[in-house]
């Protein structure tokens, strides 16, 4: 019933398991019962008996009662005591969640190692309780879909509809969200993670951790390469890596500004296009923010004197801006970091700030510094504190010539 190849060839012990599971799922809940699918590592051909967990989604017509519930836990619960190091990770949905796909998705009942414990201390409150919605599901879903397996029932394309990019991605996107201050603390699982987020956003690719590894060897720079293969080597295998540190946090950042930098952020799916600011779209965005208008004219020279720009663009609408003014060389500054007010809130300025600052980078001579100043709009000083400013004592002055 599972895929393998000769990295994986453990997983056959398993399927006495599966066969199991499937006999008393359909003992326990009868006609209600439309179909149980297997997804992750052990579909996609890199099942690791020591890390891998096995992946299941558990399709019913109706909600079942608080009893079935428990009777079906008990039943989750012996069945993981046969299964790998990280055993059965299980969710039931109702079969109109599917199709036509909801998100965040509803799930009746969800098991996995880390919930253990709090059954077996109290039963009935954790089957009454472990009920609401998993944005995880969107991507369980998505590799069912892609490629998963149905061990019982109703085929996956009569069960299963198609899930929303935007829903996908932001669903992937939520585990490797913290990537820059988690990178040091799980860096195996955040570099191979990063790599299938990068690999989706850039070539719609539904990969796994191993695959996603793969990816980034044959598509990034060759300097995070020693860390990939790393990461590989410790996933594949029971071996402890000592990671470079510094390493890892650099492509973390890396991996981060570039995912951020295009692509779909809490359910608003948008671009960032380059030096194609346009002085009309600059003053509507301003006054949106609060500020006075200035003529088009005046707006269009100082667009030309930018050293560079970023607009975040939705259904052809430019709904946030940002540009940098300076020499170039020494000295550069962020000016006006926009987001039109019904966009706030959903990364999208934090993109354009990445972008900005990822350029500025790439613009500063090897083994030299550059000074990046900016004026923080009043209550904002904690969001530019994130990427690394501080308070300084400087001083403006504004002229005005009549």
């Amino acid at each position: 019933m599972i895929e393998t190849n000769r990295s994986c060839r453990d997983e056959f012990k398993y399927t006495d398991l599966l066969d199991s599971y499937i006999k008393q799922s359909k003992e326990i809940l009868k006609e209600n019962l439309v179909g149980i699918y297997l997804h992750g590592s052990a579909v996609m051909g890199c099942f690791n008996p020591d890390k891998s967990d096995i992946d299941l989604i558990v399709v019913v017509k109706e909600p079942p009662s608080g009893q079935i519930k428990r009777e079906y836990m008990d039943m989750v619960v012996e069945q993981n005591t046969l299964g790998p190091a990280k055993g059965i990770e299980m969710s039931i949905v109702k079969r109109d969640v599917c199709n036509p796909f909801v998100y965040p998705t509803p799930f009746e009942l969800h098991f996995s190692v880390a919930h253990l414990n709090r059954y077996k201390d109290n039963p009935d409150d954790y089957v009454q309780k472990m009920k609401g919605t998993d944005k995880d599901l969107a991507a369980h879903f998505t590799i069912i879909t892609n490629r998963g397996r149905c061990l019982y029932g109703e085929p996956i394309e009569e069960v299963f509809g198609a899930v929303p990019k935007v829903d996908y991605m932001d669903s992937i996107y939520e585990d490797i969200a913290d990537a820059a201050d988690e990178m040091v603390n799980n860096t195996m699982y955040l570099t191979l993670n990063l790599a299938r987020v990068l690999a989706y956003k850039n070539e719609g690719l539904i990969l796994s951790k191993k695959e996603g590894g793969q990816w980034a060897l044959e598509n990034l720079p060759e300097e995070y390469h020693e860390l990939v293969t790393a990461a590989l080597e410790e996933y594949e295998t029971n071996v402890t890596i000592s990671y470079n540190e510094d390493l890892a946090r650099h492509y973390a950042e890396h991996m981060l500004n570039i995912i951020r930098c295009e692509g779909v952020m809490g359910n608003i799916e948008y671009t960032l296009h380059e030096n194609q600011l346009k002085a009309e779209d600059f003053i509507r965005l301003k006054m949106a923010a609060g500020f006075r208008e200035r003529p088009t004219e005046l707006v269009a020279k100082a667009l030309k004197n930018n050293l560079f720009d970023v607009t975040a663009v939705v259904n052809g609408e430019v709904i946030g801006m940002g540009r940098l003014v300076g020499d170039g060389v020494m000295y550069w500054y962020l000016q006006e970091i926009v987001v039109l007010p019904e966009y706030q809130g959903k990364g999208i300025g934090t993109a354009i700030v990445n972008r900005l600052l990822q350029y500025i980078t790439e613009h500063t001579e090897p083994g030299n510094f550059t000074s990046v100043g900016l004026t923080a709009a009043e209550g904002k000083n904690g969001f530019y504190e994130r990427f690394g400013f501080k308070k300084s004592n400087g001083m403006t002055k504004y002229i005005e010539r009549e």
